[in-house]
């Protein structure tokens, strides 16, 4: 994988680039790495028509995992995106995120929209994570990651959600457990956006969320309510953990989306 370097703080950036045409960054959610999103089947076909950077977001994949949670703030963490960008001369580009990826996506879109051709965001919310973060993991989440014992993580997970968490194990096992601590206290704690910093973002948007993800789906759609150019697809029959696996239903809602730009 290539490397760029957030000149804030001096973090490596992790990145490959597939396929060709308009820029488009993929950016997954914790605990996972760029890898998800070639396991899930998105990458070939978004990539006969798109170039595709996918990104492991710090504390993830092969990118550089501080252990403090400083490390972390959604101004840090969209800047690695903007480093990215920079390193493979991409003007602007299209930003397809999911969970913690879609987060990102927003605050990057309310800090920097210039470098955005449009956002495709799932599963996520621009608000506080604050009262809620026990509710998309489970209870304890953080206190479990404090121990390093990732195996008991995932049996918590999995407990809590069901048998449908494989994917998301399978790339939890080689997760770094203080990295991932860090993380989510500051995923946790991170203020989010205002109605008003939403409504400034101008930037086509397309929401989708699982028909049974209530939390982000509820978010979704407050999202789209103050955002002036947003559309909100639902995923039938999907939650937070199975949207993404519904592979042919999200790519056909982002070309199709993506066509009426043209």
């Amino acid at each position: 994988m290539e490397r760029a370097t957030n000149a804030q703080d001096g973090t490596r950036i992790a990145f490959d680039v597939v396929g060709t045409g308009e820029p488009m960054l993929l950016v997954h959610g914790t605990g996972m790495s760029s890898a998800m999103w070639r396991d899930e089947g998105y990458v070939e076909p978004l990539a006969t028509r798109h170039r595709l950077i996918l990104v492991d977001l710090r504390g993830h994949g092969d990118s550089d995992k501080p252990h403090h949670e400083a490390a972390y703030t959604m101004d840090r963490l969209s800047a690695d995106l903007v480093a990215v960008l920079d390193a493979v001369e991409a003007e602007r580009a299209h930003l397809l995120g999911y969970s913690a990826g879609a987060r990102i996506g927003f605050n990057l879109a309310a800090r920097d929209q210039d470098r955005l051709i449009s956002l495709l965001l799932g599963g996520g919310t621009a608000r506080s994570q604050h009262d809620e973060f026990d509710e998309v993991f489970f209870p304890g989440s953080i206190d479990v990651l404090d121990t390093g014992d990732t195996a008991e993580f995932l049996r918590r997970l999995a407990e809590a959600k069901g048998p449908a968490v494989e994917t998301a194990a399978r790339e939890f096992l080689d997760a770094d457990p203080p990295a991932m601590a860090a993380w989510f206290r500051a995923s946790r704690d991170a203020p989010g956006l205002t109605d008003e910093q939403l409504a400034g973002i101008v930037v086509p948007t397309l929401l989708f969320a699982g028909s049974q993800d209530a939390a982000r789906l509820r978010d979704s759609r407050a999202a789209q309510q103050v955002m002036p150019h947003a559309r909100l697809v639902e995923i039938a029959g999907r939650d937070h953990i199975t949207t993404l696996a519904a592979t042919h239903d999200v790519v056909s809602s982002v070309e199709g989306f993506l066509d009426e730009l043209d």
